[in-house]
């Protein structure tokens, strides 16, 4: 599948300041932690992680030979590592709402590109971390389902980078949300062999396409207040069941539970020992306290972080292997 090249690109310096209540701006004047129109400013941790984490990443592009089309990309690559012993990667790939943007929009735009970078996941799980910023919106599932030559690209991109930075290859990871977690929907299916494990957020694509996924391993996070992601789940768990797949779920978690009762939670699932997950949290329970669910995409936008923040979703996806 390899069909294109990486090289580092020039950033100018990322200057980190406050910025009129919105939280940390970035050096185009744009909100950082702002993802998607989500005010995020009042989170602490994501701000810490913007100002600690996000420098750490180094900024590249990739030109796919099969399609001439160029991707920037955001890698990390811990300080340590010295290519003796290969690491496992993650590759994240957000929501369309950072589509366009400066290469670094992905990572300022919540905790699923910067927390597997943090200080305390590296010290469980040293790994790279691969970024894509893309220029425009890469599929579609409103009214008809549409792709563009990205999506494709985009499995390149990762073999690419992993083979030119010696990951081990047995222990690639995907994970997305909204538009990204489409996206690796689709691709886990098609190339069931390209990735060990997934984590899926808060998405949902074809049916018709998914088949290929109860070969997969892997988690999939939903809110109930998210009309098209619960929807998506459900007839994925449907097609996987009447398939054969064996599938442990969990209906009633709730995102505002502390870290122990909620790793609690992922623990029991796990212990039903199956390759699949699928979890859902109740209803109204992402939303930050005063803040109304909006109309239209319901709590599709505040149900990213709340997935990510589990830390024991994140320790049972680097267990996984390919060997």
């Amino acid at each position: 599948m390899l069909a294109g090249k990486s090289k580092l690109i020039a950033v100018a310096a990322i200057v980190l300041v406050g910025g009129a209540g919105y939280g940390v701006w970035d050096r185009y004047g744009a909100a950082s932690g702002f993802g998607g129109g989500v005010n995020k400013s009042e989170d602490a941790a994501l701000q810490t992680m913007i100002v600690d984490v996000l420098p750490k990443f180094r900024q590249f592009e990739y030109t796919d030979a099969e399609t001439g089309l160029t991707v920037p990309y955001n890698l990390f690559v811990p300080d340590s590592h010295d290519g003796a012993k290969p690491l496992p990667l993650v590759y994240f790939i957000a929501d369309s709402s950072v589509s366009g943007q400066d290469v670094t929009a992905p990572l300022s735009q919540g905790y699923g590109g910067l927390i597997w970078a943090t200080d305390a996941d590296q010290e469980k799980h040293p790994s790279m971390v691969l970024v894509p910023e893309f220029p425009e919106v890469i599929l579609d599932d409103h009214g008809s389902y549409s792709m563009t030559d990205y999506v494709e690209l985009a499995a390149r991109l990762v073999e690419t980078v992993a083979h030119e930075q010696g990951a081990d290859m047995d222990r690639l990871y995907a994970t997305g949300q909204s538009m990204g977690g489409m996206t690796l929907l689709y691709l886990s299916a098609k190339y069931p062999d390209l990735f060990a494990a997934q984590m899926f957020v808060s998405s949902q694509w074809d049916i018709t396409t998914l088949a290929g996924l109860g070969d997969a391993t892997f988690f999939y996070v939903v809110a109930a207040g998210d009309a098209k992601a619960s929807a998506g789940q459900q007839e994925l768990y449907d097609l996987l069941t009447i398939n054969g797949a064996d599938i442990s779920r969990a209906t009633d978690w709730d995102a505002n539970w502390d870290d122990a009762t909620m790793n609690a939670a992922v623990d029991a699932l796990l212990d039903e020992g199956n390759r699949i997950n699928f979890a859902m949290f109740a209803e109204g329970t992402v939303m930050p306290e005063g803040v109304a669910t909006p109309q239209g995409s319901g709590e599709h936008m505040y149900s990213f972080d709340p997935a990510y923040s589990i830390s024991a979703i994140r320790d049972w996806l680097f267990a996984q292997s390919k060997s």
